[in-house]
């Protein structure tokens, strides 16, 4: 398939090395710069500090719609933060490829199913650890996958999507829903502290009183989602298999940039209220990260 690649963060960057295998790429940047460096050098992975390959693919610039706008998906990798302009940009386009959006959270997948009525609008949930290290460098950090399922009706392009590919699998979810769930769950226990703290995924784990405060936050968060408490058993495994990962809301704090507070404490909130559910400490860091973000505006 020729997939375009909406976004040159890291995780855009990690699919377009790995689905590159597979498919005809392009990865849509926001600048000329980096659009430049990935027609130049391509997209390299690292691991472990070492340089792991090369994948050349095709950059197009944001502004340049022609490069991309007839290809059979758009994989849809840019951050919570930068969704609203993008809707606007494109919400009175009256034919649009289809659409994988890979972000966190869940109700930006409702908006785009309002917005771009004619395209098939599929989630996924990507498990992988990455870090952007320069315009065209992706430290892979962790393994995981990429889970996909359609909102609405199944789409052909799942088919097309799947892969057993052992260092990036593509797998199709049997209940999206669910699976964003739960992926919200533990990113609302995972990003916020470990921001707040300024460490790393694992410290959460190794601190009587941290470890107490995420399951606190827990069970706030999987009643407003109306999941079980046996949930904790998951959310444990993926801070003990990225104990050594960033959060990127910890990134995002460290260099001064909006974080995706809003879609992940932001959206619970509300379905806390909507459910009946009080949530307390999930107010607390939701302010404190929102406090934070205005520190960091100021210098």
């Amino acid at each position: 398939m020729k997939l375009a690649i909406i976004g040159g963060g890291a995780v855009g960057l990690l699919a377009a090395f790995y689905l590159g295998r597979e498919h005809d790429v392009t990865v849509v940047t926001r600048t000329a710069q980096q659009r430049d460096l990935l027609r130049k050098n391509g997209v390299c992975l690292m691991k472990e500090g070492q340089e792991e390959g090369v994948r050349l693919v095709k950059a197009a610039a944001f502004f340049e719609k022609h490069e991309y706008l007839k290809h059979d998906l758009w994989v849809v990798a840019l951050k919570q933060t930068m969704l609203p302009a993008f809707f606007k940009e494109w919400r009175h386009c009256a034919k649009l490829p289809d659409m994988l959006f890979v972000q966190n959270g869940i109700g930006h997948l409702e908006e785009a199913k309002k917005y771009f009525r004619a395209s098939a609008i599929l989630g996924g949930v990507i498990t992988h650890g990455a870090m952007k290290v320069d315009g065209n460098v992706v430290l892979h950090r962790g393994q995981g996958a990429l889970t996909v399922g359609a909102l609405g009706s199944r789409s052909d392009l799942i088919c097309r999507l799947l892969s057993e590919d052992s260092q990036f699998p593509v797998r199709e979810a049997d209940d999206l829903e669910r699976l964003l769930k739960r992926k919200l769950l533990t990113n609302l226990v995972v990003n916020p502290l470990t921001a707040l703290y300024g460490e790393r995924n694992g410290e959460l784990l190794k601190r009587e009183s941290w470890r107490e405060n995420a399951y606190q936050l827990f069970l706030e968060g999987a009643a407003a989602l109306d999941l079980g408490r046996d949930e904790w058993e998951q959310v444990v495994r993926v801070m003990e298999a990225t104990a050594g990962n960033e959060s990127s809301m910890l990134q995002d704090i460290k260099r001064g940039k909006e974080t995706e507070v809003d879609a992940i404490t932001g959206y619970l909130l509300k379905q806390g209220a909507k459910n009946g559910v009080d949530m307390p400490l999930t107010a607390f860091v939701h302010r404190s990260i929102a406090g934070l973000e205005r520190r960091g505006e100021n210098g």
